[in-house]
């Protein structure tokens, strides 16, 4: 007899942890997803449901019907109003509705920040082309340009000439659902991103992490590592903002990822958002504080403290890397796709997301990934060398096309 009954939201990669840490507790563990052929998380699962994750109300029925003892997500923001929708009506643990609004809302959240100070880019909202001149002249060049209702890098121009900005300003606008998009100033620096845990109204952890991108079509983060290489004064400025930024939204219960800028000593927060951080981040989580943090994640959702995973942690691990694996050249269906033990150190722990069969298109955005490897070390730069040599062990070998 399994103890407890958890809707996950969500049967794509990014949930696969979660699911596993529901059955490895025990628990009953029911997915809610549109069919699919190809999520891995729906023959994991005891149970699935076939549901818009993007749906609240229909989530909230489902739940309702279920009669399930806790809901979850992770690495992904399109079921976060159907979760906070839950837990308000049913009395679940887990993030509001409202906090959920302010994450997938990147206007209301920006104006949240601006209530409670917390140092963001300055910002206009504009709706009209006369809106986005008057934008131009407030706030200076270059500028970003923003969907208010999207993911990711999806809607976002950075613009340098008032050509770009028109330009930035019509794509924003033809594929946000939303009348109004955000201009804001650009800051430069040097972004990078933190997790946290919050539970009950008090943080449990805020960790600070290096990020790795890819230039594809746009900007495609692909690794992150800690501990992050700033001085300790700054790392404690980060952790300042970063629960200004929690307050803010009303984060509790919750995962956190955050996206930041350091310019000097300054930092500035991009977005919050009520969940943890996808491609490995969970891993590096786990890896560095020597926990399971999707099990942490269900236990929280399932009304545990979390702070109870630190009791039987192992030994932590003060350097820890994840770097996503990817083929950008590769072009074909793999006929064979492995990790050359005789090159691979001991120690990096690989997980493939692609087998053989699986047709391969180079790489555009985290769906293109073929797996990831996550290291540790006694030092970041000890840890980033390690990661370097796993990445070499990842052996590709594409079907010979008929021509050749």
């Amino acid at each position: 007899m399994k103890s407890g009954r958890i809707l996950i939201l969500g049967a794509g990669r990014g949930q696969v942890g979660l699911i596993r840490a529901a059955n490895s507790l025990g628990v009953e563990t029911i997915v809610a997803s549109l069919p699919s052929t190809t999520a891995p998380g729906i023959s994991l699962a005891d149970q699935v449901v076939y549901a818009d994750i993007a749906d609240p109300q229909g989530i909230v029925e489902a739940a309702r019907d279920l009669n399930v003892s806790a809901i979850a997500t992770s690495c992904a923001d399109t079921g976060l109003p159907a979760l906070g929708a839950a837990c308000d009506e049913l009395a679940l643990v887990g993030l509001s509705h409202a906090a959920a609004k302010l994450c997938n809302d990147k206007l209301l959240m920006k104006r949240a920040f601006e209530r409670h100070g917390v140092r963001t880019a300055r910002f206009r909202e504009v709706s009209t082309v006369h809106g986005l001149d008057d934008a131009i002249e407030q706030l200076g060049l270059p500028l970003v340009i923003k969907a208010t209702d999207l993911q990711g890098s999806q809607g976002i121009s950075i613009v340098r000439s008032v050509d770009e900005a028109h330009s930035g300003f019509e794509h924003a606008r033809a594929v946000t659902k939303r009348e109004s998009v955000i201009v804001e100033q650009f800051i430069e620096g040097d972004e990078f991103g933190a997790q946290a845990l919050v539970h009950d109204g008090k943080i449990v952890f805020v960790m600070p992490h290096g990020d790795e991108v890819f230039m594809a079509r746009t900007a495609v983060p692909v690794g992150h590592s800690v501990p992050l290489d700033l001085p300790d004064s700054t790392l404690d400025e980060v952790v300042r903002e970063v629960e200004k930024a929690i307050v803010a939204v009303g984060i509790d219960n919750s995962a956190v990822n955050v996206d930041l800028i350091a310019r000097g000593e300054e930092i500035f927060i991009i977005e919050i958002t009520g969940r943890v951080g996808a491609n490995g981040l969970p891993e590096l989580v786990s890896a560095h504080f020597g926990i399971d943090y999707y099990e942490v994640l269900v236990r929280l959702a399932l009304g545990e403290a979390p702070l109870k995973a630190w009791d039987t942690a192992t030994t932590p691990t003060h350097a820890a890397a994840v770097r996503m694996l990817i083929a950008p050249e590769a072009r074909g269906r793999i006929a064979d796709i492995h990790v050359d033990s005789q090159i691979a150190q001991e120690g990096p722990e690989f997980t493939l997301f692609r087998r053989r069969g699986d047709e391969l298109s180079g790489f555009t955005n985290s769906g293109d990934c073929v797996g990831q490897v996550v290291v540790r070390g006694e030092t970041l730069g000890e840890a980033l060398l390690a990661l370097d040599a796993a990445e070499r062990a990842l052996v590709i070998v594409l079907e010979s096309s008929p021509h050749e």
